[in-house]
């Protein structure tokens, strides 16, 4: 659980009972079991002594039985909450380990009720080595002359194949599964012959796939940099961080700059640019804009290093970042940063519904568009920032020189009559806002259209809509309900007359688990679990990009040989910790008995 190392070099053979240390290290485990007669523990001396040595139960093979044996227990119980919550959707995510070996996560997501009320849970439920579970499970062809092995495909067929072989054999009841959600590769979202698709056909005809909104939301974020000032300010981003982290004499004089010019209690470290971890890509603009005096302080004082390389790149950044273009496209990508990371810290968070992830993308589009809309003010008071910038980084605020005909630099505005201003708001800023909310609306037309029928059924939504409206929803998922078309259309009847009369007590942004605590099951049971299947529905694959971390920390470049079965078992353990900890020794002996022929008696009462 602390993802300590246990083996070391040579991890088997006899332990001295007398507790001495030998002289190579044969791993953690073995040294704690020799802290512990050191200690005092008689009992465990007397049976290193006189049990006889193929049933000292202290070898690797015993851990990795019993690390099999408690992810085992892990995943009974999962599936077991997964059974007891009615609905769930599956998510999945792709990783390469240290060991070279493409790990495929999957997750579960369901509602349980804890103390009476309702949370969503995202469960990590399985770790496998995708190309490993294929060969194992696939007959690999062979040229018959060369002898050579074939191409095994990572196609999206093999990739359903183990995701649907890996929930069989945690026995979840796939009647029951209403989504899925995995990135947009074409491999997995593919709509006629995805992986989504194929799990849809094969098994669960109801559920849909769910684009990642985390990844929707990057990629629209991107498209800004389709306008080419963007482009070349998020790239001298890049460039400039990549140039202070990739040295510790650059960083160190850098910090020095900051500490001795910059205000006690501001932003003080750069943030590398990543255009794959979402949140850090905001961070990284904004702290660059907040630091860019020092930065300037710092790249002017290394021109003179008698380092010719470390010279020479200053004296180019230098000269990338001294352009007034520079300094207004990063301040337009600072402004859509600082709009978009809070939005993109809510996606990530663990349990958020639909309903909350569409009105946080709505509430974001909404904004961009007032932007769009007040282009003029908005972009005013940007520029009025520029200008402070320019003045304390003793740029003069012009607009390049244009042509009437040019090919490769905008020319709107390039006549005697425009200004800075119109310049740069007409060929930096209104492009760019273009191109991030033509992108948003388009992503999240998808997500709108699935879920807008389930989410009528929202208390503040439901005294609105008529029963026309809601059923389709109704129809669709008419297999978990109450087959009788009257009684439904009444019970939405009633549910309506209730949402009414506490509609002012409930907020606009209400989340879908917080109406299934105002909608009780033994009067509204429709409702209910059209509302549960609404919260079940997948957002992000967020939970399972937190395993890609764990598997990093677990698996470091000394561990590398590590099983597969073991590696799971290892972290699923850290995934779930107060499992682990709820787990009684009673519970975890007597499993480890039961799975095997043993050579001591270990079973306990409970």
């Amino acid at each position: 659980m602390q993802n300590i190392a246990l083996r070391g070099h040579r991890d088997d053979g006899p332990i001295d009972s007398s507790g001495d240390l030998p002289v190579t290290n044969d791993g953690n485990f073995r040294a704690l079991l020799r802290f512990r007669i050191n200690a005092g523990d008689v009992a465990f001396q007397e049976h290193l002594n006189k049990t006889a040595k193929n049933a000292t139960y202290v070898s690797k093979t015993i851990q990795n039985e019993l690390l099999s044996d408690m992810c085992c227990m892990i995943k009974e119980r999962i599936s077991h909450d997964v059974g007891s919550s009615g609905f769930w959707s599956v998510l999945a995510d792709e990783t390469t380990d240290a060991a070279k070996r493409e790990q495929l996560v999957i997750c579960v997501r369901f509602v349980s009720k804890v103390n009476d009320s309702y949370v969503v849970r995202e469960e990590p439920i399985a770790l496998v080595d995708l190309i490993g579970e294929l060969k194992a499970g696939l007959q690999m062809e062979q040229d018959s002359t060369a002898g050579t092995v074939c191409e095994l495909p990572l196609n999206a067929s093999n990739v359903a194949k183990t995701i649907i072989d890996t929930l069989h054999s945690l026995k979840v009841d796939f009647d029951q599964l209403v989504g899925q959600g995995y990135d947009g590769a074409s491999t997995m979202s593919g709509q006629q012959a995805g992986v989504a698709a194929i799990v849809r056909e094969r098994l669960a005809p109801l559920a849909d796939y769910y684009h990642c909104a985390m990844h929707a939301l990057n990629l629209s974020c991107s498209r800004a940099v389709n306008v080419t000032a963007i482009r070349h300010a998020q790239d001298i981003v890049t460039e400039t961080t990549s140039f202070f982290g990739g040295s510790a004499k650059r960083n160190d004089h850098f910090m020095t700059t900051v500490k001795t010019h910059a205000p006690a209690g501001s932003q003080s470290r750069l943030v590398t640019l990543c255009t794959t971890r979402f949140v850090e890509r905001h961070s990284a603009v904004i702290a660059f804009w907040s630091l860019l005096p020092y930065i300037e302080m710092s790249l002017s004082s290394m021109t003179s290093w008698q380092s010719q390389k470390s010279g020479a790149q200053a004296s180019t950044l230098l000269n990338s970042i001294l352009k007034i273009v520079f300094i207004v496209g990063l301040i337009c990508l600072h402004e859509v940063s600082a709009l978009l990371q809070p939005v993109s810290l809510s996606l990530q968070a663990v349990g958020t519904d639909l309903v909350e992830a569409l009105s946080s993308i709505d509430a974001t589009l909404s904004v961009l568009k007032q932007w769009r809309c007040q282009c003029e003010t908005v972009f005013g008071k940007l520029l009025n920032e520029v200008t402070a910038m320019a003045s304390d980084l003793d740029i003069q605020v012009t607009k390049p020189r244009t042509a009437k005909r040019s090919v490769y630099r905008c020319n709107a505005a390039c006549d005697s009559t425009g200004g800075v201003e119109d310049y740069y708001r007409i060929n930096v800023f209104n492009p760019m806002l273009d191109q991030v909310i033509s992108d948003l609306s388009h992503r999240f037309a998808d997500h709108q259209r699935q879920s807008l029928l389930l989410t009528h059924l929202m208390p503040h939504s439901a005294p609105k809509v008529s029963w026309d409206q809601v059923r389709p929803a109704v129809d669709k998922f008419s297999v978990y309900l109450t087959p009788c078309d009257h009684e439904l259309r009444h019970e939405f009847g009633l549910w309506q007359e209730y949402c009414t009369q506490i509609g002012s007590e409930v907020p606009q942004t209400l989340s879908v688990v917080s109406a299934l605590s105002l909608c009780p099951s033994s009067v509204y049971p429709n409702v209910h679990k059209l509302l549960k299947i609404l919260a079940t529905l997948p957002v992000s694959t967020a939970e399972p990009e937190r395993m890609f971390s764990k598997v990093d920390l677990a698996l470091t470049d000394i561990r590398s040989t590590m099983s597969e079965d073991r590696l799971e078992a290892l972290i699923l353990m850290q995934a779930h910790r107060k499992r682990v900890i709820d787990f009684t020794n009673a519970e975890i002996i007597n499993k480890f008995a039961a799975s095997g022929a043993r050579k001591l008696s270990f079973s306990l009462p409970l």
